[in-house]
């Protein structure tokens, strides 16, 4: 969509709905319910909603300890909305690539602190 050269490894989200079907993991019935506020705050900022502030820290990092994602990228620059939430929320980006940032989060949960100190 955004023209970027880049290269990404990534696959869906696939995951059991209450009677045992396989559904994508945004399918609301299958989403706690930090996930889908953080699904609609984020898309929100995505697509430049106004007055879009993102999810609140405890919030995203609910989120994010129920998805377990190894790493967060984003196409979206670093002076876009998203990509300021992000940076905020974060930190510096792991690896930047034009208007691709990405960050490893695997191995650190408990990102959330680093934005209460700005």
């Amino acid at each position: 969509m955004t023209d970027t050269q880049v290269s990404l490894v990534a696959g869906y989200c696939v995951v059991p709905d209450p009677q045992g079907h396989a559904v994508m993991c945004t399918t609301p019935s299958t989403m706690t319910g930090s996930q889908h506020a953080t699904v609609t705050s984020i898309n929100s900022l995505a697509m430049r909603v106004p007055r879009s502030t993102g999810p609140s820290r405890a919030t995203m990092a609910s989120a994010l300890a129920a998805w377990r994602p190894d790493a967060v990228l984003t196409a979206s620059g670093a002076g876009s909305p998203l990509g300021r939430y992000l940076i905020r929320y974060f930190g510096r980006p792991t690896v930047r690539s034009g208007q691709v940032l990405g960050w490893r989060v695997g191995q650190a949960r408990s990102v959330a602190p680093a934005m209460a100190s700005r």
